[in-house]
């Protein structure tokens, strides 16, 4: 099941997330979260998925975070020590089609205030639509985080030939025979 955080949490001994279950909402707690293995969701799935979900120490035994990239203000903020157990699949969804993502862009998944056990080798990057690659960010070089780059987007291109004054011949990496539909600039096809 799915505990969905939407409110403020105070006064239990932490929250333990099973193989199966999930933690998500827009929500906070001071309390612990051990997660065995299910997801870590900051937002509400519902409605507010780019929100932040904000929780205490906690201890990452497996599972996934799935992050929807829509936004910067969605992510996890874990005030306190993060341990990286087993590998943890950071899988970025989106709801706009992944439309908003930019090459070069950095997007936070985790934010932490204490230390950091385990590393890059227990991060894994879940899959991305086709023509988009991205990689993960070694936490080593980014203290209190956890990110994802986004190394490539690709951008829509569409043909000139056959337009007055435009070069008519289809090439490739040739000449700029392509207009960049979201700088409406001329571009070579890559």
């Amino acid at each position: 099941g799915m505990l969905v955080l939407n409110g403020v949490k105070t006064g239990g001994s932490g929250i333990t997330v099973g193989a199966v279950g999930a933690l998500a909402g827009t929500g906070s707690t001071e309390e612990s979260v051990t997660n065995n293995g299910g997801a870590i969701v900051p937002g509400d799935p519902i409605s507010n998925p780019t929100a932040k979900l904000t929780i205490g120490s906690s201890i990452f035994n497996s599972g996934r975070v799935l992050l929807d990239a829509d936004s910067s203000s969605g992510f996890v903020a874990v005030n306190g020590n993060l341990a990286l157990n087993g590998t943890v699949t950071i899988q970025l969804t989106s709801q706009n089609g992944f439309s908003g993502l930019t090459s070069g862009q950095h997007i936070v998944v985790i934010q932490y205030s204490g230390s950091l056990s385990g590393g890059l080798v227990n991060l894994a990057l879940g899959s991305l639509p086709n023509g988009i690659t991205g990689s993960l960010i070694d936490p080593a070089t980014t203290p209190g985080t956890i990110q994802v780059s986004v190394d490539h987007v690709p951008q829509p291109l569409t043909w000139q030939g056959f337009t007055p004054g435009s070069r008519t011949l289809w090439t490739v990496s040739g000449p700029t025979n392509w207009m960049n539909a979201n700088a409406s600039v001329p571009a070579q096809f890559p």
